[in-house]
């Protein structure tokens, strides 16, 4: 099964056992189980194969590197983790996952072969590629990890009027910023400044921004080595379970951490 020439990436029995469950790693899929069809892509962490599962559906498999850190490996387990978690026509859909003799991802292999290409496909897309249809499916998954409670959105009024908001996606510490917008001077400054002065209460201790931005480095934020974002991530997420957010208003003067 290794094409990389190696014998896979690998925890020991003891770790997967502490991070997953002994009942999980026995009930785990077999690498038995698949036949490569090809190698699909790869990045700085993993390498993507096409695969045909013994029930006869195509599947993506997910192979870390053999270079892979052992703190690359367990960030690795948690993303299995989370997307166990997830069901939704809008989200990659989890096989499952093979624990030993190496680890190994199992998806839904996406034919179009690219997000371009299945989107255009799509009947919300017919006809040519429509933002306004690409931004309503993003909003479905983005509605779908919200009823999980990790997708959250900060929204801050003015004379009982929206004058800005952010949304993203919280795991652990996190908060995974993925847009923010403003609808009134200064609106978007007040969100992000509202969001840290609740972070706190939120359990939020480090704010993703993503990318780098004149506007945003005015406001605090600065660039991380991946290295040091790295070693963030795997300090901070270490239980995903989702932390309840306030619902009802708040004036910025009850803002307390």
């Amino acid at each position: 099964f290794y094409p990389q020439g190696s014998d896979g990436a690998a925890l020991s029995p003891r770790q997967l056992e502490g991070l997953v469950g002994a009942d999980e790693v026995r009930r785990g899929l077999q690498l038995s189980d698949f036949s490569l069809e090809r190698r699909a892509g790869a990045g700085s962490f993993a390498t993507v194969y096409k695969a045909r599962h013994a029930d006869g559906r195509y599947v993506a498999l997910k192979q870390p590197h053999s270079r892979c850190s052992e703190a690359d490996l367990v960030r690795f387990v948690h993303e299995v983790q989370t997307l166990r978690s997830l069901a939704h026509p809008h989200i990659v859909r989890f096989i499952g996952a093979v624990w030993e003799p190496a680890l190994v991802l199992a998806l839904e292999w996406m034919a179009g072969g690219s997000v371009h290409a299945v989107l255009a496909a799509s009947p919300e897309t017919k006809g040519g590629l429509d933002a306004a249809a690409v931004a309503r499916q993003v909003a479905k998954g983005m509605a779908h990890l919200h009823a999980l409670g990790h997708a959250h959105c900060v929204t801050v009024f003015e004379d009982g009027e929206l004058a800005g908001g952010l949304y993203g996606v919280q795991l652990g510490g996190v908060l995974f910023g993925e847009s923010m917008f403003s609808t009134r001077t200064n609106g978007s400054k007040s969100v992000l400044a509202l969001l840290w002065r609740l972070a706190p209460r939120l359990g939020i201790r480090l704010l993703d921004a993503q990318v780098e931005s004149e506007h945003l480095m005015r406001l605090g934020a600065f660039l991380m080595p991946r290295v040091d974002f790295q070693r963030q991530l795997d300090a901070l997420i270490t239980d995903i379970t989702p932390l309840p957010w306030p619902k009802a208003p708040i004036r910025w003067n009850d803002a307390t951490p």
